[in-house]
């Protein structure tokens, strides 16, 4: 009976060992930005840093996110981001899904968001808003070209 237990651990060792080989590998590509609005409430400071999820787990789709960082005078008062999912064939390209999340600071408010999808395109929209002060329109958009390419 050991030497069925040590055949079966064999096996069971060699099917790890090829499932973790064949597993596919996801790649992540960041790009970065910052921009200053002025405001009369003071600077606004938008960091923006979009993230490229390149999965092989699902051919001809990809991921991405685009994040961006709201600060003023240094301190982040919101963080918002679109999550969306693209699906390409070389030909054309399209929106498998979109979602939105966001989280405020410094009693900032979130409100008014919007997420739409049109062809190759994700967008979402908001405002961040602070009492006394002028609100700060929220814009953000994906897209994927027919060849996989995200921006």
């Amino acid at each position: 009976m050991s030497n069925l237990k040590k055949k079966i651990s064999a096996l069971m060792g060699e099917f790890l060992l090829v499932y973790c080989a064949i597993l596919p590998v996801s790649a992540v590509e960041m790009k970065q930005n910052v921009q200053v609005f002025y405001m009369d409430s003071g600077n606004i400071q938008v960091e923006t840093v979009l993230i490229i999820h390149d999965s092989q787990m699902l051919a001809h789709s990809k991921s991405a996110d685009i994040k961006r960082t709201y600060k003023s005078d240094g301190k982040v008062i919101a963080e918002v981001t679109l999550s969306a999912t693209f699906g390409y064939d070389g030909e054309d390209a399209w929106v498998i899904s979109a979602d939105g999340s966001h989280v405020t600071y410094s009693g900032w408010s979130y409100g008014s968001e919007q997420i739409a999808d049109s062809g190759n395109r994700a967008r979402l929209t908001a405002r961040l808003s602070h009492s006394g002060d002028s609100s700060i329109p929220v814009s953000l958009s994906l897209s994927c070209t027919p060849s996989g390419q995200i921006s």
